[in-house]
């Protein structure tokens, strides 16, 4: 039997605790079987752009779908910080996808609810773009100051 955790009204089990773990990990090697086991029936995806996908089977399908020419994808795992009650996470993940030819990393939160089971029910993706307009705001904050760089 696994490690049990003791948290105020509810006992999670390791696999429980490990879920998110398992999700960055499956989903980047592309392991629909086992990355399925970790989604509640009723999971909900809410990704970058605000669209939505609700189900677990479409979830699965709809990542296979848009990974399925990326064979250099992956997704790094840096840190997963957790609510006292262990039912909400919060993974800051590195993506790395093929865009026109090249190799890009993109810097992301995925935002997790789980269930008293430690099935996730709700995954937010919240993508940052280096690079884009909105990433050079604070240098042109500064720049119109005429100061140094924000990054400096």
């Amino acid at each position: 039997m696994g490690l049990s955790i003791v948290t105020g009204r509810r006992l999670m089990t390791e696999d429980a605790v490990h879920v998110v773990h398992r999700f960055v990990d499956r989903l980047s090697a592309k392991d629909w079987d086992a990355f399925a086991t970790t989604l509640h029936e009723d999971v909900e995806r809410v990704g970058p752009y605000a669209d939505v996908v609700s189900g677990r089977s479409r979830y699965v399908e709809f990542l296979a779908g848009v990974l399925e020419g990326q064979p250099d994808y992956a997704l790094v795992m840096r840190r997963v910080t957790w609510s006292a009650d262990q039912r909400v996470a919060f993974a800051e993940v590195t993506e790395r996808v093929v865009v026109d030819g090249r190799l890009m990393e993109y810097p992301e939160v995925l935002a997790f609810e789980l269930d008293t089971a430690g099935l996730i029910t709700r995954v937010g993706v919240y993508t940052m773009r280096p690079g884009s307009a909105a990433s050079r705001h604070a240098d042109r904050f500064f720049e119109q100051r005429g100061e140094a760089r924000a990054r400096e």
